[in-house]
């Protein structure tokens, strides 16, 4: 362990810095300051001071850990009407009530017609039980059923893929949950697309061509797209790529997993993502959700339902109160993390979940997952991209230990020697 008192100065200032690049504002795209000496040095003393707290306060984990089940024990309890203890809640009465009455009346009694067993409106009594108390926010109407009626709306992202565009809409043509409207956003597509959609678009009105006037990326695709289903007051909207083929009822089985999920448990999830297979069956690698530390816990045969803290765009259902909350996607990243980084933000009111039922089929042309191992020069441009946006993600909301962290990891998934033969990123 350092010096404390020559410790206690660097880490504050460190400390400092970290919660400025935290504040809530734009995320910075320039990665070119993210690795100065000076910053290293001072994640290094922070490590080591850390590393002593943790030694010192062994219990800090379990605490935490228990800390949360006491947050849904009591959270449960009181859905149930009782205390912390699991013991019924008492209610509460006014001051007003008259001297000598041992019970107060039933909402029952109140509100019916005044008899002459019925309190005088000056010794009218008020029963209620105790606030529930949330650390997260429930679902706005609790206790809903899961019939009532909820608007959706799809957005699809395509560039100059109009075979595979066209299987994507005819498998959303068959869905038993069909979206109210579509927005096909084309990043100004150089094929036929354009002239399809607008076709498409005459015969049947569910479907919305929206052209942008130059190719923003599917990140500025998923934008606009979240901005003009958004604008239009839908409840749910639905996003995914123009290479994905949902099964017929996936649609179906998101919307109501939310839900049902909402109605069971109060929580309200952020979003709910398919599960994504590759043209043979396979787990498509590069779809994978993230998932938290108690992702188990609602699962069951009648809840199939996994707690994740992050998803890809490919079949991924959003609430609207998502994005009232927390916005849309960042347009500026382009391509890569755009997803992984819109997700992890709207979790932070609630995770989302992960509907295995639910299923759609990614046609790629490999079953790779993004891993820095695979750079070559065809691909180095979606890499300097993926790098740039999660270094900016990371700083905005980890601060320097993050970032290192993360270049660490990319370090050491590359092959050896080839990490410093890949240039950074300009003009980006």
């Amino acid at each position: 362990m350092p010096n404390s008192s020559a410790a206690k100065p660097l880490l504050r200032n460190a400390l400092r810095d970290m919660e400025k690049q935290s504040a809530p504002r734009a995320p910075s795209l320039d990665p070119s300051q993210f690795f100065s000496p000076e910053h290293l040095r001072n994640l290094t003393v922070m490590a080591k001071i850390i590393e002593g707290m943790l030694e010192r306060q062994g219990k800090w984990p379990s605490y935490f850990h228990s800390h949360r089940i006491k947050d849904i024990e009591r959270h449960k309890n009181a859905r149930l009407g009782l205390d912390e203890n699991g013991d019924p809640l008492e209610p509460e009465v006014d001051a007003e009530m008259p001297a000598g009455s041992d019970t107060a009346a039933s909402p029952a009694t109140q509100s019916a017609t005044p008899t002459s067993d019925t309190p005088s409106p000056d010794t009218t009594v008020t029963a209620r039980a105790r606030p529930r108390r949330c650390r997260r926010r429930r679902c706005a109407t609790e206790g809903s059923a899961m019939n009532i009626r909820s608007s959706l709306a799809a957005v699809i992202v395509t560039y100059n893929r109009l075979d595979k565009l066209k299987r994507v809409i005819a498998a959303l043509q068959t869905q038993t949950c069909l979206p109210e409207r579509v927005f096909v956003i084309d990043n100004a597509s150089t094929d036929e697309t354009g002239s399809w959609l607008t076709q498409l678009q005459q015969d049947d009105p569910r479907f919305q061509h929206v052209r942008l006037p130059e190719n923003i990326g599917g990140a500025g695709g998923f934008y606009e797209g979240a901005r003009v289903a958004y604008e239009e007051g839908y409840d749910y909207i639905w996003f995914s790529d123009d290479d994905a083929y949902p099964e017929p009822n996936a649609i179906e089985l998101l919307l109501t997993g939310i839900k049902d999920f909402e109605a069971r448990f109060t929580w309200r999830p952020s979003f709910a993502c398919s599960a994504v297979k590759w043209t043979n069956g396979d787990l498509c690698e590069m779809n994978t959700p993230s998932t938290v530390w108690d992702w188990p816990r609602f699962y069951s045969p009648e809840t199939p339902y996994f707690l994740v803290g992050s998803c890809s765009f490919v079949s991924v259902l959003v609430p609207r109160w998502a994005i009232q909350k927390h916005g849309f996607p960042i347009k500026e990243y382009f391509i890569w993390y755009d997803d992984a980084e819109y997700t992890q933000r709207i979790a932070k009111s609630y995770p989302g979940i992960y509907c295995p039922n639910s299923v759609v089929v990614h046609d790629v042309p490999e079953n790779k997952g993004v891993n820095y191992s695979l750079v070559n020069q065809a691909n180095i441009w979606k890499f300097r991209y993926g790098a740039r946006n999660e270094a900016s993600f990371r700083r905005r909301e980890q601060g320097w230990a993050g970032v290192a962290v993360f270049a660490r990891g990319v370090r050491l998934a590359d092959a050896p020697g080839q990490c410093g033969k890949i240039p950074a990123p300009r003009g980006l």
